[in-house]
């Protein structure tokens, strides 16, 4: 018990004194060895959410009317679609699917816990709560037409645009720049200054630790031999940034039937400022609209007929169509 102690108040001094390190094991043993790289964020899940909800927003401004069926029902169905209509559809886009209970006191959206699929792609029901209620899969179009979900099918440019967003922060972490550095030979000697491994390495450490972060960066570096500088500037390789990721998110638009001028960042990296670009937002916008009515035709209002329920909606702040006159 002592010495296992004594080990836990070791290891905790360590990881104060060397904040920043990692608790990494060896065959023979464990040691503290610092991590540099910078950590993978999750960028492009960010930016698909954010263009799926562009869409999927809309439900908020959506009201639905009766025009034939049960009323009673229609009234549990339209407070389903004003609680959970978003994110049911920001489960189609997610996951291809989602999976809804309802009975004659209302109807319900699934957690992910709450159901199974077996083999058959039967969903099978977990939570007791639920097995006296009928269940309704909705489901994409993506899902449908590809066997995997909008996610899933845009997977290869949502890698890419993670790609070069990371590679963006980790060149803007490490300050834009990669350092060399050689030992000087001396004066007039003949002899070829080498380091060795373990000089090398903890040059290395060094520089990476005190030059490499703002909050701990030294003005002062003091060297125990004269060396030579060379300083490489990552400025260069970091502006397509831009451009790579215009690529990736129109692409993505393109799929998910968003206008690309819809999206900010898009738009902020949009050098005019004129009248025609005005319009072309305006008719994005028309375009956004009418791709969230088709999609919202094929899953809520196909969802209310399948259960016998013949319905029209209305969508606050609708964009009207410009008209001429001759």
């Amino acid at each position: 018990m002592e010495n296992f102690t004594n080990m836990n108040i070791k290891n905790s001094i360590a990881k104060w004194v060397l904040g920043g390190y990692s608790y990494i094991g060896k065959p023979n043993g464990k040691a503290y060895l610092r991590d540099f790289s910078e950590v993978r964020q999750e960028f492009a899940q960010v930016i698909f959410m954010n263009i799926v909800e562009l869409l999927t927003d809309i439900t908020n401004d959506v009201t639905l009317i009766l025009k034939k069926g049960n009323s009673m029902l229609f009234a549990e169905f339209n407070v389903f679609f004003n609680d959970y209509g978003q994110l049911v559809l920001n489960k189609l886009f997610n996951k291809g699917y989602s999976v809804i209970a309802y009975n004659s006191a209302g109807f319900t959206l699934l957690d992910d816990n709450e159901y199974s699929i077996d083999a058959k792609n039967k969903v099978q029901v977990n939570n007791s709560r639920y097995k006296d209620y009928e269940i309704y899969v909705m489901k994409s179009d993506s899902l449908m037409m590809n066997g995997m979900s909008d996610r899933a099918f845009l997977g290869g440019f949502l890698k890419y645009l993670d790609n070069v967003l990371n590679a963006s922060n980790t060149t803007t972490a490490r300050l834009g720049t990669i350092i060399m550095a050689s030992p000087q030979n001396a004066t007039g000697s003949p002899t070829l200054q080498v380091l060795t491994d373990t000089e090398k390495q903890q040059a290395e450490e060094d520089i990476s630790k005190d030059y490499g972060g703002l909050k701990n960066q030294r003005q002062i570096l003091i060297w125990r031999q004269a060396m030579n500088f060379t300083t490489i500037s990552l400025a260069g390789l970091d502006g397509k940034t831009i451009e790579k990721s215009k690529f990736a998110i129109e692409a993505i638009c393109d799929r998910l039937k968003v206008p690309a001028n819809q999206v900010s960042i898009i738009e902020a990296s949009s050098n005019s400022n004129s009248l025609s670009a005005g319009g072309q937002v305006r008719e994005g916008d028309l375009l956004k609209y009418k791709s969230f009515e088709r999609l919202l035709n094929k899953t809520f209002v196909k969802m209310a007929r399948d259960l016998d329920l013949q319905i029209d909606y209305t969508i606050y702040n609708k964009p009207i169509t410009p008209t001429t006159t001759i």
